[in-house]
C-alpha cells in the first residue's frame, strides 16, 4: 500500500510510544501493528529482514545483560525469584526488539527526502518559539545521508589496508588496536566531505533570506486518513 510519508511517520512515533509503554497489552498492541504494516507493504518481510537483520542479532545481547543484572551474580540483594527475573529479561528485550524493528520500518519504507519534508510538517510550530526548523531538518537529512556514506568508506579503506597487507587482528582487543590505520583516514575524508558540503550550501544560497519552498507536495488519500485515524485511536486507547 502507498502510504503517504506523514502517515508513514506518524506510525513510527506510535510504534515508539507502544514501545515505550510498559505493559504487555501495549507490546502486544505494538507487534500487531507492525506484522500489519509490514504485511501491506511489498515484500515487506523481505526488505524488513535485510534491513534489520545485524541490529536485531544484538537484541539477544540485552537479554543475556537484562538477566544478569537482575540475579545475584554481582552481589546485589535481589526480592524477585529466578523465573520472574526471566520473565522481566524477556518483556525487556521484546521492547527493545520492537524499538529496532520500529526504525528498521521507517528506514525502509521512508527515502530520506520525503522524510525530512514530512517532519517539517510536525516540527513547524516549533518556529513560533524561536527555533529555525530549517537548521533541524537539514542536521537530520544530514545524519541521515552521512551514516552509509561512513560506513561505505570505512569498508574501503578496511580493504585497502588489508590488501596492503595490515592484519586487523584475531580478537576483539588486537582488532580495537588495528583500527587506528582505518579512522585516520576515515576521520579526514568525513573532514573533507563536511567542508565541500558547506560550499555547496554557500554556492545555492541555503542561508538566503527568504522563504524556502518544496519541490515535493503531498496529499492524502482515503487510506492515508483511515490508517491515520486507526493507529492513533487505538494507540491512544492503549497508552491511556
Amino acid at each position: 500500500m502507498a502510504l503517504d510519508p506523514r502517515v508513514r511517520t506518524l506510525l513510527f512515533f506510535c510504534l515508539l510510544l507502544l514501545a515505550m509503554k510498559s505493559g504487555f497489552t501495549a507490546f502486544l498492541t505494538g507487534v500487531i501493528m507492525l506484522t500489519t504494516l509490514l504485511g501491506i507493504e511489498t515484500h515487506g518481510y523481505k526488505r524488513f529482514w535485510n534491513s534489520s537483520k545485524y541490529f536485531l542479532m544484538l537484541v539477544p545481547l540485552t537479554f543475556g545483560f537484562h538477566l544478569l543484572m537482575a540475579t545475584d551474580l554481582f552481589g546485589a540483594a535481589q526480592s524477585i525469584s529466578f523465573i520472574e527475573s526471566v520473565e522481566n529479561a524477556v518483556f525487556f528485550t521484546g521492547r527493545v526488539g520492537l524499538l529496532v524493528s520500529a526504525g528498521a520500518y521507517f528506514t525502509m519504507s521512508v527515502d530520506p527526502a520525503s522524510l525530512t519534508e514530512s517532519l517539517r510538517e510536525f516540527i513547524t510550530p516549533l518556529g513560533k518559539i524561536g527555533l529555525s526548523i530549517e537548521r533541524i531538518l537539514l542536521v537530520f537529512l544530514l545524519t541521515l545521508s552521512f551514516a552509509p556514506i561512513i560506513s561505505e568508506q570505512a569498508t574501503r579503506i578496511k580493504e585497502a589496508q588489508i590488501a596492503r597487507g595490515i592484519s586487523m587482528g584475531s580478537n576483539l582487543l588486537s582488532r580495537i588496536s588495528k583500527m587506528l590505520p582505518v579512522m585516520i583516514p576515515l576521520f579526514t575524508l568525513s573532514i573533507s566531505r563536511a567542508e565541500r558540503l558547506a560550499l555547496i550550501l554557500d554556492s545555492r544560497g541555503y542561508n538566503a533570506p527568504v522563504k524556502r519552498t518544496s519541490l515535493k507536495k503531498f496529499k492524502f488519500g482515503k487510506s492515508d486518513y483511515l490508517v491515520s485515524i486507526l493507529s492513533s485511536t487505538i494507540t491512544l486507547l492503549v497508552i491511556f
